[in-house]
């Protein structure tokens, strides 16, 4: 690995971050709040909404006649117009159509509209797998730390044991495999700065210490690797725009804004070829599904970002199944689980919906060419389950269910092919682990979960 320069940190605290070079985010405290959005927008728009009510109620008594008038007449202009705009209006074009090639979907925001909640607060385990079978879990306890484990055969350091690796962290964790035997992990502190860990053989900077990258980062971070010697970090800034870092074997490039304002949602980024690199983010105000796409020379669109539509109330996640091929999955406005794809030459298909009555952000991965695995979290608390064996979803609309009772959604991870592994938390915080045998046709263990120990 490359030499890695400090400061270094056992706890992320507020600390002084490092001089970085230009363009990083401003570092802050704490970030701006949130606003809390609701199916009609923010709940400052809503507030605002009932004071208005109150002031029009007035209103109303007075002009109500005249109101009456106005009425007869738009309905009178309707008919007539609707008349002869529907015969002209079989020849139009979706006002969806914002894509630099004309191909986006045609499925408006109002099909996935509804009165669900969107769920920033939701934490959930990530795993990674480093090649020859091996798996590694990243999960967090009470105490904010950092807690590890792997599979190699058996579960290390033993079935119910954890690696303490420390931190104090305040969002959801961040890793990926760049190369065999390598993990690259990133966290947000409690000073909103990015923080980064890796291992190879050894946990470095050491197994208590954490390498700032200073920044003020609102979201958890997202990375995403195409090459042995490099990374991409996105993350929402404390200005709620887009930004990247990267590191390559020449060491750490600064903090880049990509712009926009967008949800707290964390970002998608997923890579289907060298130097090619897709990020998906949540509109802050339409709830849309944006994207971005860098093509090995430049950011597409350059100055703004492709508006997909949908209407997204949880984290968007992309995978790729190939060279161009894109693969999104986010949970709509309705609760349901929504899939959009991309492929070269034909563009986006619209938004079609998969299974209904989730909770949160579901995830995806592939373990086979044409094979997608879709784990989510169900209003009843378990685990659910879906395939895509290349022509057909599986169970058609539905789900099937794993089992369990979790205290967040469900995270997956393939070793190889027919390898899948899902592990959650459950109610009182230990992890749970399932897995799929693609030989032996079947889920181990068969019914409920594994219960690997709780964290710290």
């Amino acid at each position: 690995m490359a030499t890695r320069n400090g400061p270094f940190y056992s706890e992320l605290e507020a600390v002084p971050p490092p001089s970085l070079e230009t363009h990083y985010p401003p570092n802050i405290a704490v970030p701006p709040p949130v606003k809390e959005q609701t199916y009609l927008g923010t709940a400052e728009a809503v507030r605002g909404h009932d004071v208005l009510r109150q002031e029009r109620s007035t209103a109303r008594t007075k002009w109500w006649p005249w109101i009456v008038v106005v009425i007869v007449v738009l309905i009178v202009g309707a008919v007539i117009g609707g008349a002869v705009g529907g015969t002209r209006g079989k020849g139009g074009k979706s006002s969806n159509s914002t894509t630099p090639s004309g191909h986006a979907p045609t499925t408006t925001a109002k099909t996935m509209s509804g009165t669900a909640t969107a769920r920033h607060d939701i934490t959930f385990p990530t795993a990674v797998s480093t090649g020859n079978g091996e798996v590694h879990v990243l999960t967090l306890a009470s105490n904010a730390a950092l807690y590890h484990k792997w599979w190699n055969g058996s579960w290390k350091p033993s079935h119910s044991a954890f690696d303490n690796l420390y931190g104090g962290i305040t969002a959801n964790i961040a890793a990926v495999s760049r190369t065999e035997g390598i993990i690259d992990v990133f966290v947000r502190g409690t000073d909103y700065a990015l923080y980064h860990k890796y291992f190879n053989q050894i946990w470095g900077p050491s197994i208590t210490q954490y390498e700032s990258q200073g920044g003020g980062i609102s979201s958890a971070p997202e990375v995403v690797s195409w090459a042995k010697q490099r990374l991409d970090i996105f993350a929402i800034g404390s200005d709620y725009g887009l930004w990247i870092k990267t590191w390559n074997s020449q060491g750490w490039y600064g903090w880049g804004p990509l712009g926009g304002s967008f949800a707290n949602f964390t970002p998608a980024a997923v890579s289907w070829a060298s130097d090619r690199l897709d990020v998906f983010v949540v509109g802050s105000t339409d709830n849309a599904l944006y994207h971005k796409a860098w093509d090995g020379t430049s950011w597409q669109p350059q100055n703004s970002f492709e508006n997909l539509g949908g209407y997204c109330t949880g984290r968007p996640v992309a995978i790729s199944l190939g060279t161009g091929r894109l693969d999104v999955f986010v949970r709509g406005g309705d609760g349901g689980l929504w899939h959009i794809s991309y492929t070269d030459g034909k563009g986006w298909t619209a938004f079609e919906q998969l299974g209904d009555n989730i909770v949160g952000e579901a995830h995806a991965v592939s373990w086979g060419e044409n094979r997608i695995d879709v784990v989510a979290w169900g209003t009843d608390l378990s685990a659910l389950h879906k395939t895509y064996d290349g022509t057909r979803w599986l169970p058609d609309g539905k789900w099937d269910s794993l089992g369990g009772e979790l205290s967040g959604p469900p995270k997956a991870v393939t070793s190889g092919f027919g390898q899948l592994h899902v592990f959650g938390y459950s109610r009182k915080k230990s992890l749970l682990y399932k897995a799929w045998n693609q030989t032996a046709a079947a889920w181990v263990p068969a019914t409920d979960f594994d219960d690997l120990g709780t964290p710290g």
